[in-house]
Formats: structure tokens, C-alpha cells, sequence
């Protein structure tokens, strides 16, 4: 990679590093492009360069922060072993792992999913959100497969229901307890559901 390269690509992270940082502390609506441009460190037609408009940002924004959290997710199914139902409740222990961390504001797509409405917001950042959970849903929908389950869309909705819904419980009480009794519930879900 040549110096040009280099700078390119270190002004177009320190942008959406800095966006990031900002929108997931103070919300996407109440950051501006310009405290981003100012506290980034680069020009206001280098932002523009990279980011053509604010819509495109937070795209990339919900993008980056998904990318981050099937990451997690897809590590935690892996690392629990063989046991299919073993590995779909490991989903449920990425709660406590992200909620350890003293700036936790609950889940980036979650929140921005509550800022840009079906109805409203840009194309570009709702199919960002929308990929977001699709790529959750089709995660879910796998490991379902391998527990094997009679009525396998239903225990697919319950259980992104309470992953989802722990994710938010984890901002206003125990994100511990969240878990726990998340990952309780999932699991009587499933026994409910099991055929085998």
C-alpha cells in the first residue's frame, strides 16, 4: 500500500471511528457532522470524500457495529462445543461479555433501529439496519436447524424475541441477571419446542 493509500485509509477509520464513538455514546440524531469533522481531525471535503452524506455514515456506522456483533456471537456459538443446543443458548452470553464494559449503551442496531423507524430515515441506513437482522435471524435459524424442533419459526421468533429483549434489559438492571434469566427462559423455550 502507498503512502496515498495509507492516508486515505487512516482518514476515512479516524472518521468513522470518531462517528462511532459519538453516535454510540450521544445517539445518531444528536451528533453532528461537524463535531465529527472537528474532534476526527480531517477536513470537512475530506469527510465529504469518504462520506458523501450524513445518511451514509450512519450506514456504514450500523454496518461496522453489526460486523462487530456477529463477530462476537459467531465466536461464542463456536466456542461452546458440539452440543447444538449448547450452541444456540451461547448466544445469550454475549450480554454479560459487552455489558462488562463501563461505556455500554445497549446494542448500537438495536438503538438505531429506535431512531430510524420503518417509516422514516433514509433507504441506505434502514437496509443497513435491516441487514443487521437478517444476518441475526439467519444465524438463529441455523443453529434451530441443528437442535431439530417441531414449529422451528416459532422458537426462531422466541428467541430473537428474548435475545433482542435481554439486549435492552441489559441497559436498566443487572445485565448479569439479564443474562441468566435470558439464557433460563431460551432454554425452557426450547425444551418446549424439541422433537428429539
Amino acid at each position: 500500500m502507498n503512502s496515498e493509500n495509507m492516508s486515505v485509509s487512516k482518514a476515512r477509520e479516524a472518521i468513522l471511528e470518531t462517528a462511532s464513538r459519538l453516535f454510540y455514546a450521544h445517539g445518531v440524531h444528536s451528533v453532528g457532522i461537524d463535531r465529527i469533522i472537528s474532534e476526527s481531525g480531517v477536513a470537512k471535503m475530506t469527510f465529504y470524500k469518504y462520506f458523501p452524506s450524513r445518511a451514509n455514515l450512519v450506514a456504514e456506522y450500523v454496518k461496522t457495529k453489526s460486523e462487530e456483533s456477529m463477530s462476537l456471537l459467531r465466536a461464542l456459538v463456536e466456542n461452546a462445543g458440539d452440543d447444538p443446543v449448547e450452541r444456540l443458548l451461547a448466544l445469550f452470553d454475549a450480554i454479560p461479555k459487552v455489558s462488562e464494559d463501563e461505556e455500554f449503551r445497549g446494542c448500537p442496531c438495536v438503538r438505531s433501529l429506535a431512531d430510524f423507524l420503518p417509516a422514516e430515515g433514509d433507504d441506505e441506513i434502514r437496509t443497513a439496519i435491516a441487514s443487521h437482522f437478517k444476518q441475526q435471524e439467519d444465524l438463529v435459524r441455523e443453529l434451530v436447524a441443528a437442535v431439530g424442533v417441531k414449529e422451528p419459526e416459532a422458537l426462531i421468533a422466541g428467541i430473537l424475541a428474548i435475545l433482542n429483549g435481554a439486549a435492552v434489559m441489559s441497559q436498566t438492571s443487572s445485565a448479569s441477571l439479564a443474562a441468566r434469566y435470558s439464557k433460563d427462559a431460551a432454554r425452557n423455550l426450547v425444551n418446549q419446542y424439541r422433537t428429539a
